[in-house]
C-alpha cells in the first residue's frame, strides 16, 4: 500500500534525525 510506505518513510526520516 502507498500510505504504509510512505508512514514508514517518515519514520524512517524522523528516526534519522536522532
Amino acid at each position: 500500500m502507498v500510505t504504509a510506505l510512505l508512514t514508514k518513510n517518515v519514520l524512517n526520516c524522523y528516526l534519522n534525525l536522532f
